[in-house]
């Protein structure tokens, strides 16, 4: 049997311990680009919402969003101009507090420049009924 040098020898462990650690760090970033690809899904374009325009004091709704294109991630986050007019929640349940006219805004949750917006006007109740 033929017997190696310690320098061949050195040279092949060398060789193979910089072969093993190209291998984890290839497969370590790989699994990292799936595992973005699958929590972020496709970056959306347009925000479109849908509601009314026009709501009474005390009147609440819940506005709807499309998203394009349809199979970009749908998260949003939710504002109001003026928290004095309107509110809204975390889902978009917007509830008239005060007259005026507000503009609710969804901003995409993984493309901050992608935005949708609606004008809305609170209207108050004229008097009351007459006898």
């Amino acid at each position: 049997m033929a017997s190696l040098s310690n320098k061949t020898l050195l040279l092949i462990v060398g060789v193979v311990a910089i072969v093993i650690v190209a291998i984890v760090v290839v497969t370590v970033l790989s699994n990292d680009d799936k595992e973005n690809e699958n929590e972020s899904g496709t970056a959306p374009t347009s925000i479109t919402i849908n509601g009314d325009a026009e709501m009474y004091l005390d009147d609440v709704q819940t506005l709807t969003i499309t998203v394009s294109p349809s199979d970009a991630d749908q998260s949003v986050t939710w504002a109001t101009s003026d928290s004095d007019v309107l509110t809204v929640s975390t889902t978009g349940e917007v509830t008239a507090v005060g007259a005026g006219t507000a503009t609710i805004t969804a901003t995409s949750s993984v493309n901050p420049i992608v935005q949708g917006s609606i004008s809305v006007t609170v209207i108050e109740a004229f008097g009351t009924p007459m006898d």
